[in-house]
Parts: C-alpha cells; structure tokens; sequence
C-alpha cells in the first residue's frame, strides 16, 4: 500500500461507519447525498450490497466530483443546484436510504425523499446552524429513522485496509496532486487562503497529501479533472501575516516522529 492510500484510511473509516449505520439491504435504491472524499468511497461500498439504483446528489458547478460519483457507479446524478430535491423525479418515488455528507442542514429535504421505511444516515458537524428542521409528520407516517454516524473511536483501519487491497474501494483516485514536505509552506499558505471546496489535506512522514475532488469554479488548484497545475499562486493576494516557516517547523518536526 502506498503512502497516498494509507493517509485516507482515517476517512475511509469514517465513509464505512456511515455505510454501516445507513444499513442498505439488496436491492435497495440509495442516495448519497453530497460527492467529496467520504461520500464517494461510502458511494463505492453502497455498490457491494446490489442496490437497485444509486443517486448521486452534488452541485453541478463541481464537475470533478460528479464524474468521479459516474466513474464509481452512481446511477444517475442530482444537481441539486438545477433542481430541487424533493421534485426529483425517482424511478420508485423516493429511496430507500440516503446517506448524508452535506451540510446537516440537508436532513429535512433526505427524510422528504425518503420511501416508507428508510433510512436516513448522516454524519458532519454543523458549527454555525446546529439546529435542523424536518417534518415530523413525515418522519412518524413513514415509519423513516433518521441515524447518527460517528467513527470514533477509529477501529475500522484494518479493515478499510482489506477493502483497498481487494481493490473493493478506489482510493487512489480520490489524490490528484503530491507536495513535499521540504517545499510546504507555499502550497499550505494557499491552501489556506483558498480552501477550494475544503479540500482535507492529509498527511505521511515525507509528503503533504491532499485528494481534491475541486470544481474548477473554485480555482482547481487541487482539481482531479481540470489538470491545471499549482503554480504558487492564489487567487487571493497571500498576506505576509502567516507565519509560514513556525507552520513548517513545526509540522516537520512532528511527523518525522511518526512511525509508519
């Protein structure tokens, strides 16, 4: 396994907990409800229990994610910028389980979506809107379950490992681009001032790894499809204020600590 697969385990671990928590059955049509990383490794683990139907539901501006959603075997893909997802036109009316990466904000359109007897699974943490509306009415008629996922602890590397090595789970696609650890402070700096699509920069002792599944309107300076190549350059002025070399210090001196 190489470095760029083993930085992902820890979300891998988290896209498997909601997997596990949303509980789909053979023969199940399911949405995922939002295209990064997490979702779409958990879209790809939704493959093995032969569902019916998978959707896919991301904004259409983020054309890396969309394509990688089609590449992994979405069914069909809901831009839910285009249209509204209640008014989405499902094969059988509805789902059978959605498995929510968006905003937990979104919670209330997955249980409008959902057929009588699904279940809605989420994870996330909503830092500024923590209260989420849904129709109870909904909720109680459909006899639907709306359920938590939190991987923690983080118990499932070894077999988020097996997955990768089976070649169940493509995580090789989900890196676009590799930076030194010797020549961070530049990429990190803009990483921070740009957050394309918050990209999660992940980590192994020589390399700063960071999978970017990056709609282009967002700069793609960490884009999988667009191929344009970082230069150094954000699209906002960096601002000398950052202490670069402290971050790099730092950062080198913890992870050359690191067993592997």
């Amino acid at each position: 396994m190489t470095f760029e697969e083993a930085a992902i385990m820890e979300p891998m671990g988290v896209a498997y907990d909601l997997f596990m928590t949303s509980d789909i059955k053979l023969n199940n049509d399911v949405l995922v409800l939002g295209c990064g990383p997490i979702g779409l490794m958990a879209l790809q683990m939704a493959k093995t229990r032969r569902c019916k139907k998978i959707y896919a539901a991301e904004f259409s501006t983020a054309t890396a994610r969309c394509e990688m959603a089609k590449k992994f075997g979405a069914d069909e893909i809901i831009y839910t910028d285009k249209v509204k997802l209640e008014d989405y036109e499902f094969e059988k009316g509805g789902v059978d389980r959605v498995l929510v990466t968006a905003p937990p904000k979104t919670i209330g359109s997955a249980c409008n979506v959902c057929n009588t007897g699904g279940i809605v699974s989420f994870l996330g943490i909503s830092y500024n809107e923590p209260t989420v509306t849904f129709d109870s009415n909904v909720v109680h008629l459909n006899k639907l379950q709306i359920r938590g996922s939190n991987a923690i602890p983080a118990l499932y590397f070894p077999l988020c490992i097996d997955l990768v090595k089976a070649g169940i789970v493509d995580v090789k696609s989900l890196v676009s681009h590799t930076f030194e650890l010797d020549n961070l402070p530049q990429p990190w700096s803009s990483i921070i001032r740009t957050r394309p699509r918050r990209s999660r920069p992940l980590w192994s002792r020589n390399n700063l790894r960071c999978p970017a599944l990056t709609p282009p309107i967002f700069g793609g300076v960490f884009c999988a499809k667009t191929g344009r190549r970082f230069d150094g350059k954000s699209r906002r002025k960096a601002s000398s204020s950052i202490n670069n070399n402290k971050l790099y210090n730092f950062l080198r001196a913890f992870l050359r600590n690191i067993p592997f």
